[in-house]
């Protein structure tokens, strides 16, 4: 998955992800001005792959009414630190993966070791082609993990 950074959030917020997320980038560093409208960050992050990550309830709007993609992570309530965003950004991604690692890991330490290296598969596929995979529930993209039910 590729995040793309409303003009609303700081460039910063970029290299403290591309780790998690590779190819993401700011909306001021894919050749867009300051002022660019909604709509037309709307179209770029569709037609490029992108998850729009905003602090503006617009974008909420614009999913409602043209429906996805692109997804709309929203950052409810923005006004912290660009490092502190961007701590939670990674901390959600990585509960989610922690989580489903501890519990298999409960169950047998070889089961762990092969979800996480399906996991890591998964991330590769998604991230190079995240419109290949069927949409589910709210417009969502939806990638089963092959024997991994967690």
């Amino acid at each position: 998955m590729k995040l793309l950074f409303d003009e609303n959030l700081s460039r910063k917020l970029v290299p403290f992800v591309e780790d998690l997320f590779p190819g993401s980038a700011h909306v001021t560093r894919v050749g867009m001005s300051s002022g660019t409208s909604d709509r037309q960050v709307w179209d770029y992050a569709g037609q490029n792959g992108f998850v729009i990550v905003t602090a503006d309830n617009d974008f909420l709007s614009l999913a409602d009414t043209l429906g996805h993609p692109p997804k709309v992570i929203l950052l409810d309530n923005c006004d912290y630190p660009t490092n502190v965003a961007a701590r939670i950004i990674r901390e959600e991604a990585s509960l989610e993966s922690t989580a489903a690692t501890e519990w298999y890991l409960e169950r047998s330490e070889m089961a762990a070791s092969r979800f996480v290296a399906e996991l890591k598969r998964a991330i590769a596929l998604i991230a190079e082609a995240p419109q290949r995979w069927p949409t589910g529930v709210h417009g969502t993209r939806k990638f089963l993990l092959q024997r991994f039910p967690f």
